[in-house]
């Protein structure tokens, strides 16, 4: 439209012009020294313009004979980038895939040329990862930084991440630190941060991080309460390896009441207990947890308290014992506090009864042995046979009857 209303108004000019032309084309006379020229003026304006036309493509095409090589660099650059860009996705698809050489290839073929470089770096780097190339992968993520540096915690990230799936935890230590230092509410930061410190078993660092974990939301609460317990346990655990009373007693007054009657939490803190002679405390704990529930960690350990006169655990657990009759720990439970009592026949009878519900090869050497001191050595010889039988049968070889 546009170019059609400038020609209608160039002929409308020129038709003006030419009329005009007609009616007195007028006069013009140019002389210099000996030198003298005259015309129409219309012959003139004529002339002038021709002259400009010329001048005009003249200039054009030396401008575009000149911009030639810019013309090809441009359009080279352009190949290469959308060339860059098939690559780019070959790559990912290949990454995604499984197939690191191929992906490695692809990705860092054209990488300079492509829009992305930052994503083709990073795929880059996980794929040498997966193909054991270590310096190779430290390359890339150095060339994905400089590419990119404003993306130096995706980098950093990235970086975190791969030394994780590595297992070289003390790399990924010292960039997940670095990275927390710059970002400290960064939720993946501290995702990976919390994973870190569990496989390194950095309680006292998982404990300083727990409340930031909870603000940022970055686990949900029910895994946030399970990790939260763990680090308990692990300070119990830790106090009680120790075997410093006074620690221990200080890590059990710090962990919730709720805990208290977890079995694995309470079998911590008893079986220290037991170690440092404290048996009368253990054995009452114990009993508060067993009358509401026949754990088994409990209940091993329930089996080996060492009071005088034995006979009050073992009424406890003939109590027990009354409304669960075929239960195999606590028969076995049973016997053992029964042989700790001195009452030979009546352990003879729960080791045995706990051995028809429940063969276990312990089970059979701690009968054995009790034969032995009731000074029937060929019987305690049979009982060491079958347990021996068992044991083998369980690893599917065959021992001769």
């Amino acid at each position: 439209m546009r170019i059609l209303t400038f020609l209608l108004l160039m002929l409308l000019g020129t038709t003006m012009l030419g009329l005009a032309a007609l009616k007195d084309p007028g006069y013009v006379y140019i002389s210099h020294g000996r030198w003298s020229a005259e015309s129409s003026l219309f012959v003139l304006l004529l002339f002038w313009l021709l002259l400009y036309l010329v001048f005009y493509v003249v200039v054009r095409t030396l401008s575009g004979f000149f911009s030639i090589p810019s013309i090809w660099q441009h359009w080279h650059n352009r190949t290469l980038n959308r060339r860059a860009c098939q690559l780019t996705q070959k790559g990912l698809i290949a990454l995604a895939e499984g197939h690191w050489k191929e992906a490695e290839q692809d990705l860092i073929r054209l990488a300079d040329h492509s829009d992305t470089p930052l994503i083709n770096y990073l795929g880059a780097a996980r794929a040498a990862q997966k193909l054991g190339h270590g310096e190779q992968r430290d390359q890339y993520l150095a060339e994905a930084y400089l590419s990119t540096p404003d993306a130096k915690l995706a980098v950093g990230l990235t970086q975190a991440d791969i030394q994780l799936s590595a297992g070289e935890y003390e790399s990924a230590l010292a960039t997940l630190r670095e990275l927390h230092h710059s970002a400290p509410k960064h939720g993946h930061v501290l995702y990976l941060l919390h994973k870190l410190y569990i496989r390194l078993q950095s309680w006292d660092d998982l404990r300083l991080l727990l409340p930031e974990l909870r603000r940022q939301q970055v686990l949900e609460e029910a895994r946030l309460l399970t990790l939260e317990q763990q680090l308990h346990i692990e300070g119990l655990r830790h106090a009680a390896d120790s075997g410093d009373e006074d620690g221990l007693r200080k890590a059990w007054a710090a962990i919730p009441k709720t805990l208290h009657t977890k079995p694995e939490v309470l079998a911590i803190f008893v079986s220290r207990l037991m170690a440092l002679g404290h048996h009368t405390e253990a054995e009452k704990r114990l009993h508060a947890a067993l009358a509401e529930s026949l754990s088994p960690p409990l209940l091993e350990l329930y089996g080996h308290l060492e009071l005088a006169p034995a006979t009050q655990p073992l009424a406890h657990a003939e109590e027990w014992l009354k409304q669960n009759p075929h239960h195999p720990e606590l028969l076995l439970v049973c016997a053992r506090l029964a042989a700790r009592a001195k009452l030979w026949g009546k352990a003879r009878s729960f080791f045995e009864a706990s051995l028809s519900r429940h063969p276990l090869p312990r089970t059979h050497c701690e009968l054995a042995q009790l034969l032995e001191t009731m000074g029937e050595s060929e019987a305690a010889i049979q009982v060491y046979k079958s347990g021996l039988q068992f044991a083998a049968s369980q690893l599917g070889c065959k021992v001769p009857a």
